[in-house]
């Protein structure tokens, strides 16, 4: 209240020009008797009045993306790919009261009904405007508008969300607009009052891996021999967002990583686990009724930018279950060459084999997966020349290029190994040299 113009007169005091900025419907004036500025203990209190809201002026938010937090270890202005937005606004006049009453025998344009309307201003980093997907429009109820479906489904850092009162009799709305950068209502002229509000700027992180692509991997795969082109596993929401954060994750993976925090960036300190198993090619476990590979080298990776990269994977027949013929042999691939020759139609099979890429949640329930067939070949077993060095004068280059094929123990070309052919003077007694090109790669299939 303002302070009053008093005057005395006749055992009367006069109050003028009083003023009540607090609207609501349940005020009193207290009036106090003083004598020579010592309250006397006179007191009294009107009558119940009302004192309603000036016109709108302002809004506000109430809730606020860019305070609030969106999930369980967000931190505020924080949240996730798809996930509903929390934001109310609300009315207020010219002195903040929150206009939720009016009395139509009162001027109450716009109070305390009226649209709101929101939309997304992206931030400059991205090529392209994101869409606010939900109900862009919405009626306040004794001045507050609630968006129960606003929802972001791209990543990214510096979002703000803009909102407004619109006249739906100049502009009609409807309710199921989509609002994005290119569709401005709050600045277009439905909004004629030119009242509206910014949301402090908000993150919008990646959510649960959803989708794994296999990026690249060999479909074939020589014995004793790592996958020639190593698998490259790229984890992505179900929006297509690359998953470069766990804010997906609950309270409960606090307990496998203490530390585990999702910063305002969107980088946590646990990224997300990606694991392999073997499979038959039919999708079912590895029997162990009968031989069969294992596969050996780290299973487990962690993605780094959205990338899993496995590096040392590789098929290796169990030799605990092999045929004692084999065993009898008492001898080593390398050092008993022969041993395996006479021994290549006996199981293990060489079958075809299938990987099974997963992301797991905290409880161990596949979020994700993707799976590629790959089929385990004879290992590399012996050389053939298939285009002998013929007669030349020293220093001259051979009239044709020398080929060397690469066999496995059934003389079949063994192609599924990364690997080098080195040439050199077999008997140097004369300490000849051999020049130009004497180290030649064998691709992979």
């Amino acid at each position: 209240m303002s302070s009053a113009d008093t005057r005395k007169l006749q055992g009367r005091a006069t109050f003028g020009n009083v003023r009540v900025k607090v609207a609501s419907q349940e005020n009193r004036l207290l009036f106090v008797h003083v004598q020579t500025n010592v309250p006397t203990g006179i007191r009294i209190e009107s009558d119940v009045f009302t004192t309603t809201p000036g016109a709108v002026r302002q809004v506000r938010y109430k809730v606020d993306p860019g305070v609030q937090s969106g999930c369980a270890r967000c931190k505020a202005g924080v949240h996730l790919a798809g996930e509903r937005l929390p934001v109310k606004v609300e009315l207020l006049d010219a002195f903040e009261n929150h206009i939720s009453f009016c009395f139509t025998a009162l001027p109450c344009d716009y109070l305390p009904d009226a649209t709101i309307a929101v939309q997304l201003i992206s931030p400059p980093t991205l090529p392209h405007a994101s869409t606010l997907l939900g109900q862009a429009t919405n009626q306040s109820r004794e001045g507050i508008a609630s968006f129960r479906d606003l929802r972001v489904q791209e990543v990214g850092e510096g979002y703000v969300l803009r909102a407004c009162i619109i006249d739906t009799e100049e502009d009609v709305v409807n309710p199921d607009l989509t609002i994005n950068h290119d569709q401005a209502l709050c600045a277009a002229g439905g909004n004629h009052l030119k009242m509206l509000i910014d949301s402090k700027p908000f993150t919008v992180v990646s959510n649960r891996p959803k989708i794994l692509n296999v990026l690249q991997m060999s479909l074939q795969s020589g014995e004793f021999q790592q996958i020639p082109v190593q698998p490259l596993v790229s984890v992505m929401d179900e929006f297509g967002n690359k998953v470069v954060t766990d804010c997906y994750r609950g309270v409960s993976g606090l307990a496998t990583c203490p530390f585990r925090i999702c910063s305002a960036s969107g980088l946590a300190t646990c990224p997300v686990q990606i694991d392999v198993v073997l499979l038959t090619q039919q999708g079912q476990p590895i029997p162990v009724s009968r031989p069969h590979a294992r596969l050996h080298g780290a299973t487990s990776v962690h993605e780094r930018q959205g990338i899993a990269s496995f590096t040392d994977l590789a098929l290796i027949p169990d030799t605990s279950e092999w045929p004692s013929t084999i065993t009898k042999c008492q001898c080593t691939k390398e050092a008993c060459p022969r041993c395996w020759d006479d021994d290549c139609n006996i199981p293990p099979p060489f079958p075809r084999y299938r990987l099974s890429f997963r992301a797991v949640d905290d409880s161990g329930s596949v979020l994700a997966l993707a799976e590629k067939n790959v089929d385990l070949k004879e290992r590399a077993q012996k050389m053939k020349i298939l285009v002998q060095p013929a007669l030349i004068v020293a220093q001259e280059v051979f009239a044709s290029s020398i080929v060397v094929e690469i066999l496995d123990c059934r003389d079949s070309v063994a192609i599924y190994d990364f690997a080098t052919v080195s040439a050199s003077i077999a008997y140097n007694a004369g300490g000849g040299t051999i020049s130009g090109i004497v180290f030649a790669i064998v691709f992979a299939q």
